[in-house]
C-alpha cells in the first residue's frame, strides 16, 4: 500500500473555506467525489490509474492557521506513480484557496 500525506497551513481561510474549495478542487484534480462530511470538513474522492482505485481525502482542522490534510493512497499503485496525482491535487487545493 502506498501513501502520500501533505499539510498546507492557509492564513486568513477558515475550515469552512478550505471545505468549499475542496469541493472544486477534487474535481479539478479530476477525483471523482465519493464521501461529503461537512459538519467536519472532510472530503473523499477517487481516482482509476491504470485500471487501480486511488483515494484522495482532504481535510481542514480548525485553528490559526487552519491545516489542511491531503491523502492519497492506493493498494496497487506504486508511490512514484501517485506522487503526480498528489501534486496536481495539491496544485488545485492551491488555486482554489488562492495560495502563492
Amino acid at each position: 500500500m502506498a501513501t502520500i500525506q501533505e499539510t498546507l497551513p492557509v492564513e486568513k481561510k477558515s475550515s469552512s473555506d478550505c471545505y468549499d474549495a475542496f469541493l472544486e478542487a477534487m474535481p479539478r484534480a479530476g477525483f471523482k467525489i465519493f464521501k461529503e462530511r461537512a459538519i467536519v470538513y472532510l472530503l473523499m474522492g477517487q481516482y482509476t490509474l491504470n485500471g487501480e482505485q486511488v483515494d484522495c481525502n482532504l481535510m481542514a482542522k480548525p485553528g490559526s492557521p487552519t491545516q489542511v490534510s491531503i491523502t492519497v493512497t492506493s493498494e496497487a499503485v506504486s508511490e512514484a506513480d501517485l506522487r503526480p496525482l498528489a501534486d496536481k491535487m495539491i496544485a488545485a487545493l492551491k488555486t482554489e484557496l488562492k495560495l502563492a
